[in-house]
């Protein structure tokens, strides 16, 4: 049954069952509206949270609205809690990239070869050792245990392969991360980003 109320300088105020001698007055929605009262729309669920809030009532034209209001002290703490998650976040974005380029790897002829910065300083270090002694091919142990004969072509490809795989990773899926997570507007935003590359 809707029930009508208003607002008085002692807050809320329901329509009495009975009023002035009349039965049922709370069943009279024309006598209640000329007596000033309002369709009540009271909050259909509370919120399971922690967080600390209070209870207003906003007067529109035709209704009263419960709202919920989260305190100041509440909504301070919250920003506070989104900031420090957010921080994390783009900390964990660039921090796994890195991981990610650091233990990852290319495939070349159905071996696996390293993504990391010391093998791209070896492989550039052997193309101008070869360039400067005038070598073919050079033998190149790759992660996996296979032993291959790399050309200087060869060493070039896969230089090129690494950097596919790096621009992939740090211009692909972080950037991504970062957008995700820049436009988040909510811990829970945040709290849903999983980042795996």
């Amino acid at each position: 049954m809707d029930r009508y109320a208003k607002i008085t300088e002692n807050g809320l105020e329901y329509a009495p069952k009975n009023k002035d001698g009349i039965i049922n007055y709370n069943l009279d929605v024309d006598l209640m509206v000329a007596d000033g009262y309002k369709l009540f729309i009271p909050i259909e669920e509370y919120p399971e949270t922690n967080r600390q809030f209070h209870i207003e009532y906003v007067e529109n034209d035709d209704n009263i609205t419960e709202t919920i209001v989260y305190d100041e002290t509440q909504k301070k703490a919250d920003k506070r809690e989104f900031n420090q998650l957010k921080t994390q976040k783009l900390s964990e974005a660039s921090q796994k990239a890195k991981e990610k380029i650091e233990n990852g790897y290319i495939e070349f002829e159905n071996a696996k070869i390293e993504t990391n910065a010391q093998t791209v300083g070896d492989l550039t270090a052997t193309m101008l050792l070869m360039q400067a002694g005038g070598l073919d091919t050079y033998s190149w142990l790759s992660m996996d245990d296979v032993e291959l004969e790399l050309s200087v072509n060869d060493i070039a490809t896969v230089g090129s392969l690494i950097a596919a795989y790096k621009n992939e990773v740090w211009n692909i899926k972080y950037l991504g991360f970062l957008e995700r997570i820049n436009n988040a507007t909510t811990v829970e935003d945040l709290e849903n980003i999983v980042i795996e590359y």
